[in-house]
């Protein structure tokens, strides 16, 4: 908890004005959160928990090593990147980054790109397709009762369903030089195996990206989280 104190008063200028929208009664349906390196973000107050994930927990930096904030990192890529805060958090600490981020369902995706237009951010390139191995469309399912989902699937859900046609990516557009690549965001749940094997085929395509084991020999796909160093 004092972490996410700490974090949420080193990362938002107005965390003052947060708590009192927190604990001051009734909620407006969304609050304008002003960052640090001057991002103003506008959360809907359905993913006010999604946004401070990244910004208060810093969950998704989780994994990195201690070094990470001061790495020289210049290519982030946010596979399943949602409404985009993973993306903005790294921004707001890489000001001179390129982002790839990826998000397939259409609601998620407009509010990226509105965030992208609002903040005038050239450097963070969106796409709205999924990240697969493989080039064949996916139908993606999820809760259409959801202003915003945050737990589509390939399975089908129980209740509210609804279902998305995908575009896939097998070949991400990635430049011919990083110095460092984050894929798919520190997430706390495993990045599926087709996302990872997409980012492999586009390692195998560019000999410039490597993806190096970790200590122990595990593949790949059970250390993401990766820096390439």
């Amino acid at each position: 908890m004092l972490r996410r104190i700490l974090n949420m008063i080193r990362n938002i200028s107005n965390w003052q004005a947060y708590l009192k929208y927190k604990y001051g009664g009734r909620k407006a349906k969304d609050f304008l959160f002003k960052c640090r390196n001057g991002f103003e973000i506008r959360v809907p107050e359905r993913l006010l928990h999604t946004f401070k994930e990244c910004f208060f927990g810093e969950d998704y930096l989780k994994g990195f090593s201690a070094g990470f904030r001061k790495s020289d990192v210049n290519v982030v890529i946010d596979v399943g990147a949602n409404v985009g805060y993973f993306s903005l958090f790294i921004l707001s600490k890489f000001p001179d980054a390129q982002v790839y981020a990826y998000e397939p369902l259409p609601k998620n995706f407009n509010l990226l790109k509105t965030y992208k237009e609002s903040l005038s951010l050239s450097n963070l390139n969106i796409q709205n397709s999924a990240v697969n191995h493989s080039a064949k469309d996916i139908v993606l399912h999820y809760d259409a009762s959801d202003s915003y989902s945050t737990g589509a699937s390939i399975f089908e859900n129980e209740t509210g369903e609804a279902t998305q046609p995908c575009e896939m990516n097998n070949r991400p557009d990635l430049p011919s030089q990083p110095r460092g690549i984050i894929p798919p965001a520190a997430r706390s749940f495993p990045v599926s195996r087709n996302e990872a094997d997409g980012l492999l085929e586009a390692e195998s395509n560019n000999s410039s990206i490597s993806i190096p084991l970790p200590p122990g020999g595990r593949g790949p796909r059970n250390s993401w989280p990766r820096v390439i160093q």
